[in-house]
């Protein structure tokens, strides 16, 4: 959907500075859920559009991330 919109009018209706809008939009940020769900308000989207397809696989390299089982398993085992 192209509503016409610049990068400062989007940041402006969302109530968040153009600069940080522009860091999630080029993906260099982390959002926070409520600032996705003030964006895709603006957008007049639901939330969940803005983050389909959105995976494990996008975080840096050197990101582990342990699974719940994983975490207990080595608490035990620490224990």
């Amino acid at each position: 959907m192209d509503l016409g919109l610049s990068q400062e009018s989007v940041a402006e209706l969302a109530q968040m500075h153009v600069t940080n809008f522009g860091k999630i939009e080029r993906g260099s940020a982390n959002p926070s859920l409520h600032t996705i769900i003030r964006i895709a308000s603006v957008l007049g989207v639901d939330p969940a559009t803005l983050v389909d397809g959105i995976g494990v696989s996008q975080l840096p390299p050197n990101f582990h991330v342990l699974t719940a089982a994983e975490f207990v398993r080595e608490r035990r085992i620490r224990q």
